[in-house]
């Protein structure tokens, strides 16, 4: 069974070349829109994962209202993974709450809420 040990939504995240120490850059769970669709220009999510030892197929899934809005798979290989994924120019149709879930084998192992408010 896969363990999530934190999950962030931010503004960028990367790691140091050479150390590899992880840089996690403005994390927030609230973003303010004047009209709709809600675009953000660039955000990243970045999590660490403690499985197993194998091979483990990784997804994020961003939902609104129990429906999907976008999916991001990955794999990794071994017990500890840091897994970071940028998005850009993404699209929120509605103000709401969208709801981050990742999964490790199918199985959900945690959430993450991004609230959108119509200002």
């Amino acid at each position: 069974m896969a363990q999530l040990n934190f999950f962030h939504i931010c503004g960028d995240a990367f790691l140091t070349e050479g150390s590899r120490a992880l840089n996690v850059i403005g994390i927030f769970d609230q973003v303010h829109a004047q009209k709709f669709p809600a675009l953000i220009p660039s955000f990243a999510t970045v999590a660490h994962v403690t499985a197993m030892e194998g091979v483990h197929k990784l997804k994020l899934i961003i939902k609104h209202e129990g429906n999907s809005v976008a999916e991001i798979a990955s794999e990794f290989t071994g017990s500890n993974h840091q897994w970071i994924s940028h998005y850009a120019g993404m699209s929120f149709p509605v103000a709401g709450e969208y709801l981050f879930e990742i999964r490790v084998d199918d199985e959900l192992i945690g959430t993450k809420r991004l609230e959108i408010k119509q200002v």
